[in-house]
């Protein structure tokens, strides 16, 4: 019975080894054939690839750079792009009224900067009164217009 066991053993390493040797077989037919459908191009060797320089980037044009000018002497990019309120004026107006939770801003205004680098700002909102009706309101104060900070508070209506 141990001879039977061994000669099955036998047999199935040499069906395996008989496989791996037509597998590999097959391999290099197939491979061979892959070589010798290649382009000359593909087989030759590679180029020489010369990279130019980026492109340089357009100039604006003279409307583009007077509205940016323009943007930034009202000091437009200070403001929210999302309802155009001024944040940190928006929060220190918040921070004098009876019910800051009720506070809706409607419209804000700036004006150009000024020789002391601030930029005036008035702004519209609603908000409920002492009375708890709610009624509209406007302040005025400035920011600097290199650092976009709230400076001052000058009137709430």
């Amino acid at each position: 019975m141990g001879n039977k066991g061994s000669s099955d053993t036998t047999e199935a390493f040499q069906g395996l080894i008989l496989l791996a040797v037509i597998g590999l077989i097959a391999f290099g037919i197939f491979r061979a054939r892959d070589d010798a459908e290649a382009t000359p191009a593909e087989t030759a060797a590679p180029a020489e690839v010369t990279v130019a320089p980026p492109a340089a980037p357009p100039q604006p044009t003279p409307e583009e750079v007077a509205a940016k000018e323009r943007d930034k002497a009202f000091g437009l990019w200070c403001l929210s792009a999302w309802d155009g309120s001024h944040p940190e004026f928006v929060k220190a107006v918040q921070d004098r009224l009876n019910d800051p939770d009720s506070f809706q801003h409607d419209d804000t205004m700036v004006w150009t900067v000024r020789p002391d680098g601030r930029n005036q700002i008035l702004m519209a909102f609603r908000a409920k009164n002492g009375f708890g009706g709610t009624v509209r309101h406007k302040a005025a104060g400035t920011f600097d217009n290199k650092t976009c900070s709230f400076v001052e508070i000058d009137l709430i209506e």
